[in-house]
């Protein structure tokens, strides 16, 4: 992520909140299409709105990037400002390239509930692939911003350990839950922009005391072990390769009541 303050222009009291409405939707165009990320606020700074944002990338707010939506709500913005809003870096810390999927044997679709970037990563060290950057619909481009949303909603309902706990697990740990169907969706759509394969990655926190590391896939029962038991993420213990699942060896094995979530089932899951 990179830090920007963004200036806008000049408001009145009596126009604050049309100012606000207006910025908010540009704003949320480059949320949806991939271009910002993180969370963000606005102020009123010597009579001027701005906002402090971050980017996914280097040049992500770039106009060549916006899509329709992008370019029709800037041009509301521009209107209303009589101005282009004046994006300041205000980051020390601004990589010199953005992460690109090229000389990449293969991605993979994660995230958690404090994540703010990009759920697409490099198989080979994690890194985030600013979603801004993948050609196709803006939809498609969207929908990973929904979906990963939805995801760290998951994610903080299983951690918090209320009444949703095993039922939030399920969303995350198995391969026919609706999240992850929608989430290897998306996989598909990656790979078919970027020409490599991409893997959707299913959590695994309960696991059994014997044979954890010989579990079968829990989609097509076919061996899915590497051979690997490293504490990097990216080296995963689990790859299947004709279902395009990862996964990693379990982390508690205190309670195997529960490590039949997300286990093979002795049946082909439609």
């Amino acid at each position: 992520m990179i830090a920007y303050k963004v200036i806008f222009g000049p408001i009145t009291k009596t126009s604050r909140e049309d100012a606000e409405w207006i910025v908010e939707d540009y704003i949320s165009s480059l949320f949806y299409n991939g271009q910002v990320c993180g969370e963000n606020f606005l102020i009123v700074q010597d009579g001027l709105l701005c906002s402090y944002i971050h980017l996914q990338g280097i040049n992500a707010n770039l106009k060549e990037y916006h899509c329709k939506y992008g370019i029709e709500r800037l041009k509301r913005v521009i209107e209303f400002f009589s101005c282009e809003p004046a994006w300041e870096c205000i980051d020390d810390d601004v990589p010199e390239q953005n992460t690109h999927w090229k000389n990449v044997s293969f991605l993979y679709l994660n995230t958690h509930m404090d994540d703010w970037q990009s759920p697409v990563c490099r198989g080979d060290n994690g890194y985030p692939i600013p979603i801004f950057l993948l050609s196709g619909e803006h939809q498609q481009r969207e929908e990973i911003y929904f979906w990963q949303q939805e995801y760290k909603n998951c994610d903080q309902a299983w951690i918090n350990s209320g009444a949703l706990e095993k039922v939030a697990y399920k969303q995350l740990a198995t391969p026919d839950s609706e999240l992850s169907k929608a989430g290897q969706k998306i996989c598909k759509y990656v790979e078919e922009v970027t020409g490599i394969a991409t893997y959707y990655y299913l959590q695994r926190y309960w696991g059994r005391r014997k044979n954890e590391d010989t579990r079968l896939c829990p989609s097509c029962g076919q061996n899915w072990s590497t051979g690997l038991n490293s504490s990097e993420f990216h080296h995963f213990a689990f790859q299947c390769d004709q279902c395009c699942l990862v996964s990693q060896l379990a982390v508690s094995y205190e309670d195997e009541r529960h490590a039949v979530i997300g286990e093979w089932r002795g049946f082909k899951i439609k």
